[in-house]
C-alpha cells in the first residue's frame, strides 16, 4: 500500500509539473494568451449583461427605430423595433455561452464516463463504440435539430440537444486516453500493487485525460454557439423577444437594406465568440501537447 502511496504521489507531481508548463507555454504565446484575454472579456460581459447594458433587452423605443450605430444613446444603433442593439448583443452573447457551457456540461457528464468504462472492459467499449459510430454517421446540427423539434423549442432544450450530439465525441477522446493510459508503465505498476479498477480510472487514467479533454472542450464550445445561432435562427432555440444572436439575425434579415448593422452586429459577435475559443483551443493543444 505504501509503494502505492508513492505511486500516486509521483502522478500527482507530474501532473501539477506539465501544467505548469503548460501555462508558461500559453502565457508566452502571443495568440494564445491574447485569445484567453478576449475570451475572458466575453465571459465577464455575458455574466453581466444585466448590469452593464443601458437598456432593458426587450425596451423599444418607437421613436428610435432603426437608428444607425453612433446615435446619441445608441453605440451600436437600434433595430426595426427600436431596441438597443448593444444592449441585445450582449443578452444575446450571455444565452450562447450558456448553451455552448450547458452543452459541454451534458456531454461531459455522459461522455467521460463512457469513455472510461469502454476504455477498460472490452464487452462495453463493443456496445459504445458501435452506439457511437450510429451517432457520429449523422451531423450533430441535424441531431441537434430533431431533438430540439421533438423537446420543444426554448435555450435548454437547445442547449440539451446539441449536449447530447457531442457525446461520442467525448467518448471517443476519453476512450483513447483510457486505452492509452492504461498501457503505461505507471498504471501497470498501480495494478500489479493491487489497485482495483475504479482507484486506477480515478487516480491515474482520468487526471491524465484531462489535457486532450479540456482541448476538446475548447473546440466544442463554438460549434455548440454556431448551432445553437442556427437553431434560433430557424425558430428552435430561444424564442422571442428574448435576444438570442440567432434571433436577432432572423429578425433582421427581413429589413436588411434599411439597417444593415441590426444584422452585422450580432454576426460579428458570433465570429468573435467563435473565433477566439478557436484559436485559445488551439493554442491550448500547442501548450498542453496532447497531440
Amino acid at each position: 500500500m505504501t509503494e502505492l502511496v508513492e505511486v500516486e504521489k509521483s502522478t500527482l507531481i507530474q501532473y501539477r509539473t506539465g501544467s505548469k508548463r503548460a501555462l508558461y507555454r500559453l502565457v508566452h504565446n502571443p495568440l494564445g494568451l491574447s485569445s484567453a484575454i478576449v475570451v475572458v472579456i466575453i465571459i465577464l460581459i455575458a455574466s453581466l449583461a444585466a448590469v452593464i447594458s443601458p437598456y432593458g433587452p426587450g425596451d423599444a423605443n418607437f421613436g428610435a427605430l432603426t437608428q444607425r450605430p453612433g446615435t446619441a444613446g445608441y453605440l451600436l444603433g437600434t433595430d426595426n423595433l427600436g431596441r438597443d442593439m448593444l444592449t441585445r448583443t450582449f443578452w444575446g452573447m450571455q444565452a450562447s455561452l450558456l448553451v455552448g457551457v450547458i452543452s459541454v456540461l451534458v456531454a461531459i457528464a455522459i461522455g467521460v464516463p463512457l469513455g472510461l468504462l469502454s476504455g477498460s472492459n472490452r464487452y462495453i467499449d463493443a456496445v459504445v463504440s458501435r452506439l457511437s459510430d450510429v451517432t457520429l454517421a449523422f451531423p450533430a446540427l441535424i441531431v441537434a435539430l430533431g431533438l430540439a423539434a421533438i423537446n420543444g423549442a426554448n435555450l435548454t432544450n437547445a442547449a440539451i440537444a446539441i449536449g447530447i450530439s457531442y457525446i461520442p465525441v467525448i467518448t471517443r477522446v476519453v476512450r483513447v486516453e483510457t486505452l492509452r493510459i492504461s498501457a503505461l508503465d505507471f498504471v501497470t505498476s498501480a495494478k500489479v500493487q493491487g489497485a482495483g479498477q475504479h482507484r486506477i480510472l480515478s487516480r491515474y487514467v482520468l487526471p491524465n485525460a484531462l489535457s486532450p479533454l479540456i482541448v476538446q472542450v475548447t473546440m466544442i464550445i463554438p460549434t455548440a454557439i454556431l448551432m445553437e445561432a442556427g437553431l434560433s435562427f430557424l425558430g428552435l432555440g430561444l424564442q422571442p423577444p428574448m435576444p438570442s444572436l440567432g434571433v436577432m439575425l432572423a429578425e433582421a434579415q427581413q429589413y436588411f437594406t434599411v439597417a444593415p448593422w441590426a444584422a452585422v452586429v450580432p454576426g460579428l459577435a458570433i465570429l468573435l465568440m467563435c473565433l477566439s475559443f478557436n484559436i485559445l483551443g488551439d493554442a491550448l493543444r500547442d501548450a498542453l501537447d496532447v497531440y
